[in-house]
């Protein structure tokens, strides 16, 4: 069942400067500031929210001795993130309707990125949000493998969500930073629709960029440079 849009995520930045952070909000937000030893703050994001985050002066350059995460971090004001798993009703929870509808067939059309056999499949009334067992939908295999087109149609004709984690905890968004070459328009694309996905991690603590190749982070710092205007970080 997909959750309401009402509905959001619980994000911990432990150890933030938020001094000149200030937050807008298209549909609704609120911020509640719990006084711990940690100074913790929690934020709660709609998901149609924009986080204005004022850039600090960066000394950093795209380069490869840089990585995508920490430049991210660096533009939030801090230098450590613990995104929580715990997010209820966050990401969609597949049914074993879903889970059936991924057969062969539909998993053909993806990895050839059929899109006409795939818009015939919806109009039929065919289940295109749907997973294998171990969580791994079919948006998850179109990011994997950098088919923007297939990702667009997905999302936008088929009203596929991309509020999906798998077992291990990784989102479209990891899928779509570990493909062997860059894929900045699909990264852009994820991010638009679902900025939240910026801060989850996986199993193992590690958010989206920390997925990106070594010897691609110079572009993907130029990335993060280059959009942080017209997606989450706004000056």
């Amino acid at each position: 069942k997909i959750p309401n849009d009402d509905v959001v995520p619980a994000l911990l930045l432990t150890g933030t400067n938020l001094s000149n952070a200030h937050i807008s909000v298209n549909a609704f937000a609120e911020l509640h500031q719990r006084k711990t030893k940690m100074n913790t703050l929690r934020m709660i994001s709609s998901v149609k929210q924009e986080i204005h985050i004022t850039p600090i002066p960066s000394s950093v350059t795209s380069t490869t001795t840089t990585s995508p995460q920490s430049y991210l971090l660096q533009l939030f004001g801090t230098k450590s993130m613990t995104p929580s798993l715990s997010t209820n009703n966050f990401f969609i929870e597949h049914t074993e309707e879903q889970i059936k509808a991924y057969d062969v067939h539909v998993i053909q059309a993806i990895r050839s990125q059929d899109i006409d056999q795939l818009r015939q499949m919806h109009k039929a009334g065919r289940q295109l949000q749907c997973a294998n067992k171990f969580g791994e939908s079919l948006i998850h295999m179109a990011c994997r493998r950098g088919f923007v087109d297939v990702v667009r149609f997905l999302v936008d004709e088929a009203g596929v969500s991309v509020r999906v984690r798998d077992d291990y905890g990784r989102t479209v968004l990891h899928d779509a930073c570990w493909t062997s070459e860059p894929n900045e328009e699909l990264v852009e694309y994820l991010i638009r629709q679902c900025p939240e996905l910026l801060l989850m991690s996986d199993k193992r603590g590690n958010a989206p960029f920390e997925y990106a190749r070594r010897e691609h982070w110079g572009r993907w710092v130029k990335f993060v440079e280059d959009n942080k205007e017209s997606f989450v970080i706004h000056g």
